[in-house]
């Protein structure tokens, strides 16, 4: 994970009890990355039973650059939102307003039926495949990287909509693995097509906020 001037940044922790770690995380990337114009930087989950994860997302607010971490970890059942600005009054603004939605989140959250959390919990994954897409654009990592988390996310929303209206999205993530299919695992991606997936991949992203929005 990134390292950042600790001095410019501002935080707020949220506690959690009965939520899973993995969950809070989820809802957490989810508040972040759903503000319009930010993208991924970087993210790491640990495989382990004591759940941390840690995700930062970069944007602007006219034309000030804005860094903004979600961490989560279950050894103290905290999570903390943290935003990076040249100056706090434009921080404070934005960190009340994620903190007020991921709290309002989480209590929507916990108050579905089990059926409902576990459909969340994978839209909310699919979200977040979407991301990571992007992200391995970005970094140019290879077409096994990005086939991987394309084809998680599709996996994720089939199960998270089992039963209700068939997502238009389905069928353009199911074209766009057949298209994939054709490069060697290392191999990049062109550019063109790359440029192309990641615009796709951001109308992937609306269209899964609207699932989940129907929760939370």
């Amino acid at each position: 994970m990134k390292e950042l001037d600790e001095s410019s940044k501002i935080a707020q922790a949220i506690s959690y009890e009965s939520t899973e770690a993995r969950v809070v995380f989820k809802i957490g990337w989810y508040v972040v990355s759903s503000r319009p114009g930010v993208i991924l930087d970087d993210y790491n989950e640990t495989p382990c039973d004591s759940f941390t994860g840690m995700a930062l997302f970069s944007t602007k607010l006219n034309d000030t650059p804005l860094q903004i971490r979600v961490g989560v970890a279950d050894a103290t059942r905290t999570a903390e939102l943290a935003v990076w600005a040249h100056e706090r009054t434009v921080g404070e603004p934005i960190l009340s307003e994620l903190v007020e939605k991921m709290q309002t989140s989480l209590s929507k959250y916990n108050t579905l039926s089990e059926d409902n959390q576990q459909r969340v919990k994978r839209a909310l994954l699919a979200k977040m495949c979407w991301d990571r897409v992007i992200y391995s654009i970005l970094k140019k990592t290879s077409k096994g990287e990005i086939y991987f988390h394309l084809a998680h996310g599709r996996e994720m929303l089939i199960t998270a909509t089992t039963g209700e209206e068939f997502p238009p999205l389905l069928l353009s993530t199911s074209a766009w693995l057949q298209r994939l299919e054709k490069l060697p695992n290392d191999a990049q991606i062109p550019a063109d097509d790359a440029a192309e997936l990641a615009k796709k991949s951001l109308e992937w992203k609306r269209d899964t906020r609207a699932i989940i929005a129907r929760y939370l």
